[in-house]
């Protein structure tokens, strides 16, 4: 089905004559056609506006207008990017954006001090950034200030994409962490110590065409910095399904293969620190890694590294420590235990909001839950609908969700929570008295809403339906892409069976961990701080 041309985000084409010379013939086109296209071009131009011209032929002089978000018949525009681009190409044609003077709006909270923890320093890293030297957006000089100034990193790396690099941006395709001072220790890039070629150079952007870009072996990359063993860190990157860029470390090259966590941002888009989604293809919040540290200096930053003393967020600056009761190891520490004997840990979680539930998990599933909202004598006077997972476990894994939920109770009050307070292009609005209905995105993430009764009249029934759909990767966009093995949801409970803890839940055939719940929850004010 085509859009309306009253439609947001609606792309015209018009065809526009110019005036024929003397005995000049007329041009024969007879209509155009347009579409887009996720992957019509290589890299870094893959997404394209195409016009097809039927039936005919242009004069030289001939204009094809095109409107990005048409409104001469009453639609808003298009949605424009929310994030600077110190430099743009776009082929064909750019329409430059003037902009305004800004201003900074800061939010001052009551800072608390613990002065009992046998932790180190608590540092925040985005390890995992790229700029336009690969496909990234903005520059390098323009990403790392961005990175102090207004993200608040204490640390920030610099990587660059194996299939498409330059000679000009510094850093390793196979995520080389080059440890030492650069004054003092340059990197070894573009060459190592032997003058041998540190990886390949083939660009997709002015390369040839029939180049076939090189392939960098890993155990040639660890063979290159062997020899500094303690200078390097390897860390080959892997996508995770929640769109968090998580690796294992090769500590060092010398002592072999250890596995350590860490979540970073792989921002495209300028605005590294674990910002919110931009992009369909990256639908939620960007990760981050924390970092134990002592000192904020090159040695020990390293040292913090190899020893695994980290943990991973996702955004929001959250803590998470973990330590053992007598203080003599943190998380990372490999320690040796009696199995007879209990083992006693300690663990700290910071946050901005509050948490409803803390988790612990091993490698067989959940061991242990704390669930806060339990904790409290105030009976439950709202409804907790929540929905969320993905389609599957790979970078084009949103699920977009279309649906309503319906009461048997007025409704005086909805307050979305989760990825809906970062889109504003998603949204769960009160259609009436009883209904509210929800368009939002997940990638791995929860969406969801707090739906508020009169205490005196709480339903006694609610129903949640509607529909799953996916991104469209190739095709038409406007045709939607609706998940194959369950396209639709419907989950009706009673009040009695959202009163327990957990609520009613059900889950979705396919994808990864879809699921949508309804939970009867107390009004209360949940803690940042759980010790």
């Amino acid at each position: 089905m085509r859009p309306k041309a009253t439609t947001n985000n609606y792309v015209s084409a018009e065809y526009v004559p110019k005036l024929l010379l003397p005995s000049q013939e007329p041009a024969t086109v007879q209509s155009l056609g347009i579409r887009f296209d996720q992957k019509s071009h290589e890299r870094p131009f893959q997404k394209a506006v195409i016009i097809d011209i039927y039936d005919g032929y242009l004069n030289l002089g001939d204009q094809i207008i095109i409107r990005l978000g048409d409104r001469r018949l009453g639609a808003k525009g298009t949605r424009a990017q929310t994030f600077v681009e110190s430099r743009f190409k776009w082929r064909f044609y750019i329409d430059p954006v003037g902009t305004s003077d800004g201003y900074y709006r800061i939010a001052a909270i009551d800072l608390t001090v613990l002065h009992n923890l046998d932790t180190p320093k608590v540092l925040f890293g985005d390890l995992h950034v790229h700029s336009d030297g690969t496909v990234g957006t903005g520059s390098s000089v323009h990403n790392f200030p961005y990175g102090r100034e207004i993200a608040g990193l204490d640390v920030l790396g610099y990587t660059a994409n194996d299939f498409q690099i330059t000679k000009d941006p510094a850093g390793g395709g196979h995520n080389v962490v080059f440890l030492e001072d650069p004054a003092t220790h340059p990197p070894e890039f573009q060459f190592d110590c032997h003058g041998n070629v540190a990886r390949s150079f083939e660009g997709l952007e002015n390369g040839p065409k029939d180049l076939v870009p090189g392939a960098w072996l890993l155990d040639e990359v660890y063979a290159t910095y062997a020899h500094a063993a303690d200078s390097h860190l390897l860390t080959p990157h892997k996508l995770a399904v929640l769109g968090i860029n998580s690796s294992d470390c090769f500590e060092t090259p010398s002592e072999g293969v250890g596995s350590w966590v860490f979540a970073n941002s792989d921002e495209h888009r300028g605005r590294c620190g674990g910002g919110v989604p931009g992009t369909a293809v990256f639908g939620t919040r960007g990760g981050l890694t924390g970092i134990l540290s002592s000192r904020l200096d090159r040695k020990n930053f390293a040292q913090a590294l190899r020893e695994r003393h980290t943990f991973v967020t996702t955004g929001q600056c959250l803590v998470g420590l973990v330590l053992t009761k007598n203080g003599t190891a943190i998380q990372g520490d490999e320690i040796e235990h009696l199995a007879n004997e209990p083992l006693g840990l300690v663990n700290h979680f910071l946050g901005d909001i509050g948490f409803s539930s803390i988790e612990a998990f091993d490698a067989s599933g959940q061991i242990w839950q704390r669930r806060l909202l339990s904790e409290t004598d105030k009976a439950p006077t709202l409804f907790r609908v929540a929905w969320g997972g993905a389609r599957l476990s790979d970078r084009y894994c949103e699920a977009i969700w279309t649906g309503t939920v319906e009461t048997q109770s007025a409704i005086t009050r909805v307050v979305p929570f989760g990825g809906l307070e970062d889109n504003p292009e998603d949204q769960a609005v009160q259609k009436d008295a009883q209904t509210i209905c929800f368009h939002s995105h997940t990638s791995g993430d929860v969406d969801g809403v707090h739906v508020y009764f009169d205490p005196t009249a709480l339903p006694s029934q609610t129903s949640i339906r509607g529909t799953i759909g996916g991104y469209v990767k190739v095709g038409d966009a406007l045709t939607g892409n609706p998940h194959k093995p369950q396209p639709n949801f419907q989950l009706e409970a009673s009040w009695d069976e959202v009163v327990p803890p957990g609520g009613k839940s059900i889950g979705m055939l396919g994808g990864c961990e879809l699921f949508v719940r309804v939970k009867a929850i107390p009004e209360i004010s949940l803690p940042r701080r759980i010790q």
